[in-house]
């Protein structure tokens, strides 16, 4: 991936073998009895938390891979979505906007399979905003997007994690927390700037998370899931998308000179 640009091709292979990680990860966090635990004991899966250290540095470029080739395709899907209906094949342009659609597809789809490697890592429940955000090494227009392309996709979808919708309700509970003030200071203890520098550092933060949230689509995606789990995923379901809400009014009750801007995010 260092070497070559992540294609369909590529973006197809490269989720089959996080498939398999995922797969490994599964087994090795299951708890074992009878028969099968005295066969764990003899063959361990001990080497695959070895084998994600060495791949840290990896996943973090194949992250920011994902990023970037979903930020250079939104345009041109944008625009084949803007395309007039044609009845004449011969007129009709949505063909040339096919390659673009299916390469969108590809990465949203490895971007479900990369994080369902994290969240299996780390374990589903123990996910957070602050970890999610150490993972794409504080970059916020990085974890948007891969959060996008992870509630993009149906949770019914088979070529998905069969635990796909308890993955987004964990994903959308870490994105209501990214309005938490710790967040914008990852480097710092607080105590070598002034309250009202770290009130402006607290506000760009803001500002940045609103732009990430609107301009990589998160918004929308984030949002019909959270109306799909508080209709269909019982109590817990309504609790997150609960909590999303509140994550959308934060935004609004903590950077209200962004709201006052009819150009800025929070506006729109």
């Amino acid at each position: 991936l260092e070497k070559a640009e992540l294609t369909t091709d590529l973006a197809r292979l490269v989720t089959a073998g996080c498939e398999v990680l995922c797969a490994l990860l599964v087994h090795q966090r299951s708890p074992a009895t009878g028969e099968s635990a005295g066969k764990d004991k003899a063959w361990s899966f001990d080497w695959v938390d070895d084998t994600l250290e060495d791949l840290s540095d990896q996943i973090d470029f194949l992250a920011l891979e994902i990023y970037c080739g979903l930020g250079r395709l939104d345009g041109p899907v944008s625009e084949s979505d803007e395309l007039p209906v044609c009845l004449d094949p011969c007129q009709d342009d949505f063909g040339a906007y096919w390659g673009s659609i299916e390469h969108r597809q590809a990465l949203q789809e490895l971007s479900a399979w990369l994080l369902c490697v994290v969240f299996r890592a780390v374990g589903i429940p123990a996910v957070s905003a602050r970890g999610l955000m150490q993972f794409a090494n504080h970059d916020l227009l990085c974890l948007c997007a891969l959060l996008r392309g992870l509630f993009a996709n149906r949770a019914s979808d088979r070529s998905l994690p069969h635990d796909t919708g308890e993955m987004q309700g964990a994903a959308l509970e870490a994105l209501a927390g990214l309005t938490a003030p710790e967040l914008a200071f990852p480097y710092s203890d607080g105590s070598e700037a002034t309250i009202d520098e770290q009130n402006r550092v607290l506000d760009f933060y803001l500002e940045v998370l609103c732009s990430a949230v609107v301009e990589t689509g998160l918004l929308q995606a984030a949002l019909e899931v959270a109306m799909s789990r508080a209709t269909g995923a019982g109590r817990q379901g309504a609790v997150a998308s609960a909590r999303f809400l509140g994550f959308l009014a934060a935004l609004l009750v903590q950077a209200p000179g962004l709201a006052a801007e009819a150009s800025s995010p929070v506006a729109r």
